[in-house]
């Protein structure tokens, strides 16, 4: 079985510059739209499965999901780990809202 980790907001802006991972953020379309974290991939935790497709052939990469303050992130993790996905994935603790408390750009 795969694991979820959980990963801070300093650690995921270092992976991100080294481009070592992806993040789906899996908000819905209008709270993506009101702005995400830059190179965000937009897949609703409500549609994460059908979309699965867009991220089973990720190599090399890590994985972070990541919502609003990291429950729905966390959901969509564990339907993921529960359906067989063959990654592991790690969840943005805190969420966009951290990652802004924290300075970071957001794109709008």
């Amino acid at each position: 079985m795969n694991t979820i980790y959980t990963v801070d907001v300093i650690t995921l802006n270092s992976w991100l510059e080294s481009t070592e991972a992806i993040i789906l953020d899996v908000r819905e379309p209008y709270e993506y739209q009101e702005g995400h974290i830059n190179g965000a991939i937009n897949i609703p935790l409500s549609a994460i499965l059908v979309e699965i497709d867009q991220i089973k052939d990720i190599q090399g990469k890590k994985i972070v999901l990541q919502c609003k303050v990291g429950g729905r992130s966390m959901r969509a993790c564990q339907l993921l780990q529960a359906e067989g996905f063959v990654h592991d994935v790690w969840n943005l603790e805190g969420g966009i809202n951290a990652w802004k408390e924290a300075g970071y750009n957001i794109k709008l």
